[in-house]
């Protein structure tokens, strides 16, 4: 399931940005994953991913395993990555994934 965000009320986005604090993490047990390639472990492995954030860019990397996983792959325009990762400027990576925490 793949669908786009384009703001900051979107439901999904604001779950995950809640994990950006610590109180989140805690409440939910999950936290995040950024970096196409830590996001494309995360998917190759037992880990429970709740969902997928990614740019138009890094689709190609996580589509298909989203779609294997029945994980919900949202993709973000603008900034909005920049936000859930917590900066302010472009940074490097392009894909976040939710996962939960081993117990």
């Amino acid at each position: 399931m793949r669908e786009s965000v384009s703001g900051i009320k979107h439901p999904a986005f604001r779950d995950a940005l809640a994990l950006t604090r610590t109180g989140g993490r805690v409440a939910t047990g999950r936290y995040l994953v950024e970096d196409v390639k830590l996001v494309v472990q995360a998917l190759a492995s037992d880990a429970e991913v709740y969902a997928v954030f990614a740019t138009p860019e890094s689709l190609g990397s996580v589509e298909a395993s989203c779609s294997n996983r029945k994980v919900p792959l949202y993709v973000l325009s603008g900034g909005l990555l920049q936000k859930l990762v917590g900066t302010g400027y472009e940074t490097g990576s392009s894909a976040i994934a939710v996962v939960g925490q081993r117990r």
